[in-house]
């Protein structure tokens, strides 16, 4: 997690926080390889988040080079491609986002970023559970099914939905996951430096997903359809 975590101080306010372009791709990178980290189980994830980033960064070039190279927010590229009436703003059930395009690769990438937090946001629970003494165990699959139930699962379809269930179901606990995060640690340090790489973590992620969801949700650009 140390080579991870990110580093980012946006405060989520009423009004869209401007985010650039880098600061955010570069979180997503980063989270990127947290989710390669896990191994075969989160590859589905890092290869959508890879795919996601590269378009993305295609569809910043272009809006970039449509306003004479200007150096465009998150905020700046999504109005760019309203403008360009690429999408079908409105209600949440109104909305189409065009595919390819910044605003659906966004989406996206901070669905998956939440997915993570959430996973983070469980794992840690357990951990304190298990560090005071009330529980037995770290159920990391138990934190990994939790935070895909509330952040990726009301947007996939059936076929998705089972590809995620055989995919968890095949993670690896927390055991393994802790030695691969923390090697030649003893296992109270490396309870005690992960769960503060956690807390770290959701400090830096969580304004960043609030910041995303309040630029969509001005643009009235979030598209609730099923993948």
């Amino acid at each position: 997690l140390r080579r991870s975590t990110l580093t980012l101080t946006i405060t989520p306010t009423l009004t869209p926080t401007p985010i650039p372009n880098e600061v955010l791709f570069d979180a997503f990178a980063g989270i990127a390889r947290i989710y390669a980290a896990c191994g075969p189980t989160m590859m589905i994830v890092a290869k959508n988040d890879q795919n996601n980033l590269a378009k993305a960064r295609i569809a910043l070039a272009r809006a970039s080079r449509a306003k004479g190279g200007a150096a465009l927010t998150v905020g700046e590229l999504l109005r760019w491609e309203v403008e360009q009436q690429m999408h079908r703003c409105g209600a949440s059930s109104e909305v189409v986002l065009a595919d390819p395009s910044a605003a659906v690769a966004l989406l996206w990438l901070r669905r998956s970023l939440a997915f993570m937090l959430g996973f983070m946001r469980h794992l840690q629970q357990g951990m304190h559970a298990f560090m005071d003494g009330t529980r037995d165990d770290i159920d990391g699959i138990a934190a990994f099914r939790a935070a895909y139930a509330d952040e990726l699962q009301p947007y996939h379809k059936w076929l998705l939905r089972q590809t995620f269930s055989i995919s968890i179901s095949h993670a690896p606990g927390y055991t393994d996951f802790a030695l691969a995060i923390g090697p030649g640690l003893g296992d109270a340090e490396r309870d005690q430096v992960i769960d503060g790489e956690i807390s770290a973590l959701l400090r830096a992620g969580e304004p960043l997903v609030h910041a995303l969801q309040a630029s969509y949700a001005q643009l009235q650009m979030d598209d609730v359809r099923r993948a």
